[in-house]
């Protein structure tokens, strides 16, 4: 199953106050490097923490409050309805502004408080002038996030050999989702169905495309350097 994996990487989505999985495929002489984002290793069994050169070992990193922030949005500005807030996160364009310069931010705070930051204009303000604006900049920073700690566990030579995102979880099939992954980090997303499988069961053949890239990533530029550091922060 692990060789399986090689080339791509693996987002599990949670549900119900679950946390958000990342699992990266990283080069054993990188390892240091990405356990030191907070990641740890994961597989495969029997091979020691550092590996040898040459292997890949496979590193998990986790967001604990993935979900729950995504339902403390939704229930303010969906009604408590996902079918809402993902309505929502398609209507409103990236960065939540129809205009290059009035991007809208979202970051959260750097301990386990559900607080959020939102920015406009380059201003911490309470809340956007456009309220409708906040389960996309959320999703928008949520996935960015975990761009920035793939970014930051790789060498450029390792990013190239990803080919694609393994997409799980209960919303994993949500067009907003994919489209969010793909525009994101540049590859194809795929999930398998049911979308919620344990990643064990994973295999190529039970994969089904959701989404390719596009060549509209601009927004996402300057967006991506602020969140590193905002990881270093943390």
């Amino acid at each position: 199953m692990w060789e399986s994996q090689r080339d791509q990487i693996v987002v599990s989505l949670g549900s119900e106050g679950e946390s958000d999985i990342l699992v990266l495929p990283v080069p054993a002489r990188e390892v240091d490097s990405a356990l030191s984002l907070g990641g740890k290793v994961i597989g495969p069994r029997g091979l020691s923490e550092r590996g040898n050169e040459g292997e890949v070992v496979y590193v998990q990193y986790e967001e604990k409050s993935g979900d729950s922030l995504r339902r403390m949005v939704r229930d303010r500005y969906g009604n408590g309805k996902w079918t809402q807030f993902f309505s929502l996160a398609e209507i409103i364009s990236q960065g939540g502004s129809m205009s290059l310069d009035d991007k809208l931010f979202i970051f959260t705070r750097a301990d386990e408080k559900l607080e959020i930051l939102r920015f406009e204009n380059g201003v911490c303000v309470e809340e956007f002038r456009e309220i409708r604006a906040n389960p996309r900049c959320l999703l928008e920073f949520q996935f960015l996030r975990l761009k920035s700690i793939a970014d930051a566990s790789y060498d450029e030579d390792r990013q190239t050999q990803i080919k694609r995102i393994l997409l799980v979880g209960e919303h994993a099939t949500q067009p907003i989702i994919s489209a969010l992954f793909t525009n994101i980090f540049d590859l194809p997303v795929y999930t398998v169905f049911p979308p919620f499988l344990p990643t064990a069961h994973f295999s190529d053949s039970a994969q089904t495309c959701l989404s390719v890239p596009s060549d509209d990533k601009s927004p996402y530029l300057m967006y991506r350097s602020m969140l590193r550091e905002h990881i270093r922060l943390k």
